[in-house]
């Protein structure tokens, strides 16, 4: 199974944790759960004295933060002061609206995103467009897969 986003509704006295935030129901093998998808951004891990470094929210691939794509040297900065390379400064890239739609959510690898990172988290794949040749999911698929490779002619 992938990590799929679908639309949800902000329960009632629920408040978001920023502005331009957006609720959905994200699912996994190992469940479901509300969370809410922080804007387009880089990565900005952050230190946790008992969890060490945090990317992202437990059992998903969203971020613990975002900061605009225009403001790199804030998440250098963080990466220096944790001693992470820069090389893996790493984008987010969602949609604005999940209303009547299930999306994937996965890893990018991509040396030419250039200042969005080397590395990106897609929540903005159609099923129809998942599988290319950037797409991988949180965790090893561990279902059976079969592949028939064509011979050349």
């Amino acid at each position: 199974m992938k990590d799929k986003v679908t639309g949800r509704v902000q329960d009632k006295g629920e408040m978001s944790p920023g502005e331009g935030f957006v609720p959905v129901a994200y699912e996994t093998k190992e469940g479901k759960k509300d969370v809410w998808l922080p804007k387009n951004g880089l990565i900005l891990p952050r230190k946790d004295d008992k969890k060490g470094i945090l990317w992202f929210k437990e059992d998903t691939l969203v971020p613990v933060e975002t900061v605009p794509f225009d403001q790199r040297e804030i998440v250098e900065n963080r990466f220096s002061e944790l001693n992470i390379p820069q090389e893996q400064i790493s984008g987010f890239f969602r949609l604005d609206d999940y209303k009547d739609i299930e999306i994937f959510v996965g890893r990018d690898f991509d040396p030419g995103h250039h200042s969005y990172g080397r590395f990106g988290v897609s929540a903005k794949r159609l099923p129809e467009h998942s599988g290319s040749g950037k797409m991988g999911s949180r965790s090893a698929d561990e279902s059976e897969v079969v592949m028939k490779v064509p011979e050349e002619k």
